[in-house]
């Protein structure tokens, strides 16, 4: 586990509320589709594009956001266990970023039924 993984999870023990979800940017059209489409809530749209992200993109750094971003509409589809899995990709791809590491644990924690700052996204 990170370092910032590790210290979300050391937050969330105390109790402190977990934020919301964080899409994640990067310079690539089916990227910037699926952030339009997390913002506007439309779970299923946003999924469309990190799908196709991840089918044509070759970046590392695209494919971590098509991941992060496909946990997000997953988590909100209801599809927890798969949300959890697309955000332990994305910070697999880029263990030092801290907004992934944010993500997961929102996953993690609502999987568990604890308390959160909000509702989705």
């Amino acid at each position: 586990m990170s370092v910032f993984a590790t210290a979300i999870l050391a937050l969330q023990l105390t109790g402190a509320p977990v934020q919301d979800f964080t899409p994640v940017r990067v310079a690539d059209s089916d990227i910037r589709g699926s952030v339009r489409a997390l913002n506007q809530g439309d779970w299923a749209t946003a999924l469309h594009f990190s799908r196709a992200a991840l089918d044509s993109g070759s970046r590392t750094s695209v494919r971590a956001a098509a991941h992060a971003n496909a946990c997000i509409a997953l988590h909100q589809l209801g599809q927890t266990a798969e949300a959890a899995q697309a955000c332990e990709t994305a910070l697999a791809l880029a263990p030092n970023n801290a907004v992934l590491a944010s993500n997961l644990s929102a996953v993690q924690t609502r999987m568990a039924g604890a308390p959160s700052a909000g509702a989705g996204n």
